[in-house]
């Protein structure tokens, strides 16, 4: 018998899908969802393009790289992880890359 957490990851991968095809309805590419590993995808490299603060002195850039991955205990006891991969400056970010999701 699968596990929840495996009966559940390939819906949220087709979820994430979804969400890529609808952000990227019209002229720019606004989310790319790029799996890792074998299905059931346990972990994705998400590409958001729109411009945002990469520090302090307001340098921007337009594409930014995040991993998300859900962990063995999802989700019964723990939430999927998100961390910035590329340089992003926002106060819900924590210095190491972390985001705060409460």
């Amino acid at each position: 018998m699968r596990s929840f957490r495996d009966q559940r990851l390939p819906n949220d991968y087709e979820e994430l899908l979804r969400l890529e095809r609808q952000l990227n309805r019209g002229l720019r590419k606004k989310l790319e969802v790029q799996p890792v590993g074998s299905r059931p995808y346990q972990a994705y490299n998400l590409f958001f393009y729109c411009n945002g603060y990469v520090d302090e002195l307001g340098t921007t850039r337009r594409r930014h790289h995040v991993f998300l991955e859900f962990p063995k205990v999802y989700p019964m006891e723990a939430p999927p992880t998100l961390k910035r991969v590329s340089a992003l400056f926002h106060p819900n970010i924590y210095p190491h890359g972390v985001f705060c999701l409460g």
